[in-house]
């Protein structure tokens, strides 16, 4: 499908329909306490000026989008890697970014730190998968390499610890699968879903009720985006 030329007005015709009083309310009865439905439809404008063939998308599954980002407390931000709205065809699909995946495991009440990060060539890294336990250096002022893997380490508020590493050529193989205007395909956000591959690893080694609801919402439609993805 060709870029979509966004006009002033068809950006305005968006707005107008998104903000529809059925729409706003129904953001309302899902939104967490300061966090408000104009802000989230005005972030979900500005992703989608970003990546216009948004507007191509069913109105109903955008807003769909913006309500399941509502449901747990996310706003659309690409920009600080919390959600991002994602077309696919005429489908808009919501993608849970790695700031956003770090504000869901915090909020479980369970996770008392979760950190993830990128490996590259030259850093010194080292893991044991049994203990949990992670070291990671590298100098800031020396040239790093090519990235290698990724990682992602969890301690829990009873004073355990887990990791998880993806490789590089698993992390490629979820490149080269995600849809086209995913920001898997953008260099720029590549290395944060790195990050997120090492999170969602390291959520599925885990009890379910270690991450909470909310994370178990946002690991079911990441899946689900996986089989679309996969078919």
């Amino acid at each position: 499908m060709p870029s979509t030329a966004i006009t002033p007005q068809r950006v305005e015709d968006m707005r107008s329909l998104m903000t529809s009083q059925h729409r706003l309310t129904t953001l309302a009865e899902v939104l967490p306490t300061g966090l408000r439905p104009k802000r989230m439809i005005e972030l979900a404008i500005q992703a989608m000026v970003i990546n216009p063939d948004i507007f191509n998308c069913e109105p109903v599954s955008i807003f769909t989008s913006i309500l399941g980002a509502a449901q747990m407390g996310l706003e659309i931000n690409p920009a600080a890697g919390s959600a991002y709205l994602v077309p696919y065809g005429r489908k808009c699909q919501l993608i849970i970014g790695y700031q956003g995946r770090k504000d869901l495991a915090y909020e479980s009440g369970k996770v008392s730190s979760i950190h993830a990060d990128v490996v590259r060539e030259f850093d010194e890294f080292s893991f044991n998968e049994g203990t949990g336990q992670v070291s990671h250096q590298f100098p800031l002022t020396a040239e790093r390499g090519r990235m290698i893997a990724s990682y992602a380490v969890c301690k829990t508020t009873m004073g355990g610890q887990m990791v998880a590493v993806v490789p590089l050529p698993e992390l490629l193989a979820m490149r080269q699968k995600a849809f086209a205007k995913s920001p898997w395909k953008s260099d720029d956000h590549f290395p944060g879903m790195c990050r997120v591959a090492a999170m969602r690893k390291l959520a599925k080694s885990m009890p379910r009720a270690m991450f909470g609801s909310k994370m178990a919402h946002a690991e079911a439609l990441e899946t689900a985006i996986d089989i679309g993805a996969d078919q």
